[in-house]
């Protein structure tokens, strides 16, 4: 275990209990409070239900609030297939290319949204748009960022080929 004081309170890092799913835990202890809160769990994963079977990954689940029992952002760390390779396999470019490019793709895309959700969900909970504007809003983000994708992996890739170069 691992302890670290702060201005707001204990910050713990502990590796947790299940055997199935090694990880650590990051917890924090309010000052004046007797309990730790869930801040990150970081854990070993090969069962999880919207993965397809026996797929191993690396997961964090983090809490953004204290008073939620339930994690609110859970990443998936891609390690089992490289986001950026290492070399371009032979003969196959053009299917190595376009693979590489709607990997890169996803990437962006799973973040932007993630970006967009959250951003759109504060406004709205701070009473500054509807649930309509906001539907609105995140259907023209998105269509945006579409067309924009296309071109920086494009870009990506290319300056990935120079720099294999």
């Amino acid at each position: 275990m691992l302890t670290i004081d702060t201005p707001m309170g204990i910050l713990r890092a502990t590796r947790s209990n299940y055997a199935n799913h090694p990880g650590i835990w990051i917890e924090l202890q309010r000052k004046g409070e007797k309990e730790f809160d869930p801040l990150v769990l970081v854990e070993y994963t090969n069962d999880e239900e919207d993965l397809p079977d026996n797929t191993e990954a690396i997961i964090t689940k983090v809490w953004e609030s204290h008073a939620k029992d339930e994690y609110s952002v859970r990443v998936i760390h891609d390690y089992a297939e490289s986001f950026i390779p290492e070399s371009t396999p032979s003969p196959h470019e053009e299917e190595f290319a376009n693979n590489w490019k709607r990997r890169y793709k996803a990437k962006y895309a799973e973040g932007y949204e993630y970006g967009v959700d959250k951003v759109l969900s504060d406004v709205m909970r701070d009473g500054l748009i509807t649930q309509e504007q906001e539907d609105e809003y995140k259907s023209k983000m998105m269509a945006k960022m579409r067309a924009e994708l296309h071109e920086c992996a494009e870009q990506a890739y290319q300056e990935w080929l120079t720099q294999q170069s």
